[in-house]
C-alpha cells in the first residue's frame, strides 16, 4: 500500500455513501492539503464530511499537510481550484496517488507523472479486495443522492470490471 493525497470530492462522496473509513483500510497514509481541509471543515462546517475529516485527523489516520513547492510546476493555463492545485503539488512531492474526480485536475496530474484515482477507483478497489459486497447499489446511490455524473457506458464498464452486471439487484 502507499500514500494517497485526496482532493475534496472523493471525501464528500465517500462520506455521503457511508464509506469514509475504507480509506484507512486501502491506504497506508491518507493526506489532505490545507486548502482541502479548509474547504471541508470551514466551508462545510456542520456537514458529515467535515465531522468525518476532523475525527480522522484527530485519530491520526488522516494527515493535513501543505505542499512545500509552488504552483509554478503547473501549466499556466490551468483552471484549477486551490484544493486541486495543492493536492496535485502534494501528490507530486510525496510520490503519492492523487484522489480526484475533476477531469482537468486528473489530466494535469497525469501530465506531471502522478498516478490518479477517483471515487470510482476507490469503490472498485474496495469491491475487488472484498471490503464491499455490491458496487451497483453504491453507484446507484452516488448518482441519485449526489451531483456525481457518469454515462451509462462507463457505468456498465465499472460494474463489469468488478464482476457485477448492471441489471443485477
Amino acid at each position: 500500500m502507499q500514500a494517497v493525497v485526496s482532493d475534496t470530492s472523493p471525501l464528500i462522496y465517500l462520506t455521503r455513501l457511508g464509506l469514509f473509513s475504507p480509506l484507512r483500510t486501502l491506504y497506508d497514509r491518507v493526506i489532505v492539503p490545507a486548502a482541502v481541509w479548509q474547504e471541508i471543515t470551514v466551508g462545510g462546517k456542520g456537514l458529515p464530511e467535515s465531522e468525518n475529516l476532523q475525527l480522522a485527523v484527530t485519530q491520526g489516520w488522516i494527515e493535513c499537510k501543505a505542499p512545500s513547492s509552488s504552483q509554478t510546476i503547473l501549466p499556466s493555463s490551468s483552471r484549477l481550484g486551490q484544493g486541486e492545485i495543492e493536492a496535485i503539488l502534494l501528490a507530486t512531492e510525496l510520490r503519492a496517488v492523487l484522489l480526484n474526480d475533476d477531469s482537468d485536475a486528473r489530466a494535469t496530474a497525469e501530465h506531471l507523472g502522478v498516478t490518479v484515482s477517483e471515487t470510482l477507483g476507490i469503490l472498485s478497489r474496495a469491491k475487488r479486495e472484498g471490503h464491499l459486497t455490491n458496487l451497483k447499489s453504491l453507484l446507484d446511490r452516488l448518482l441519485a443522492e449526489t451531483n456525481f455524473h457518469m454515462g451509462a457506458a462507463f457505468y456498465r464498464k465499472v460494474l463489469e470490471g468488478v464482476g457485477e452486471h448492471p441489471s443485477q439487484p
